[in-house]
């Protein structure tokens, strides 16, 4: 693959690939992300090992690795994560050698790749961290008597929403989308849904 010996390429996806293994590692057991990384990782190393590179910025890049995680789970402590962040951009972007020059990347290709990986990273991976952390806003317990609308067709099949989830729904007759509804039962994860205006 000739495209793989532009360090321009090899840069996008050195990026793209420890931004895909954060995510992986922030949302485990999602498979397609784990399976994305693997993937863009193999062309990446691929990519490197038709140039020349540097093994200090190698040993940047393990560094800035290293409190990227726990910084993301803190965030109150942001100058971890800006410090991380800051590392792991200087890492990948003095990583290959140039022929002549400082670096290798195109200087406007390296700042807009390096601003999109630094909030992509900043702003994703605290939200991914934050909604892993949010309490949820039910207990599936009191979830029996709620109100809830049904966002799809419901029989046998369906979903609603209730309380700020969405949940899988059944019901002894056919229900349109949009109507509200009340849950009788739960079996499960699945609820028991009637229509809550039951004359119309």
């Amino acid at each position: 693959m000739p495209f793989l010996n532009d360090p321009n390429v090899v840069y996008g996806l050195l990026l793209v690939s420890l931004l895909f293994t954060v995510f992986a590692v922030l949302t485990p057991g999602t498979g397609i992300i784990e399976l994305l990384a693997t993937a863009l990782w193999l062309a990446t190393v691929l990519g490197l090992y038709q140039l020349s590179l540097r093994p200090w910025a190698i040993v940047l890049l393990l560094f800035a690795l290293l409190p990227l995680l726990p910084a993301l789970r803190r965030p109150h402590q942001r100058g971890w994560l800006a410090l991380s962040i800051a590392l792991l951009l200087g890492g990948a972007l003095f990583l290959i050698r140039p022929e002549q020059g400082v670096v290798a990347i195109h200087p406007l290709w390296a700042i807009a790749a390096s601003v999109a990986f630094a909030a992509l990273i900043w702003f994703g991976g605290q939200k991914i961290v934050e909604a892993q952390q949010r309490p949820h806003l039910l207990d599936v317990e009191q979830v029996v008597g709620q109100i809830g609308i049904t966002r799809t067709p419901v029989h046998h099949t369906g979903t609603v929403h209730v309380a700020g989830e969405l949940w899988s729904a059944r019901s002894d007759t056919p229900l349109p989308s949009g109507i509200r509804v009340r849950v009788v039962k739960r079996e499960g994860l699945i609820l028991w849904v009637e229509p809550v205006d039951q004359g119309r």
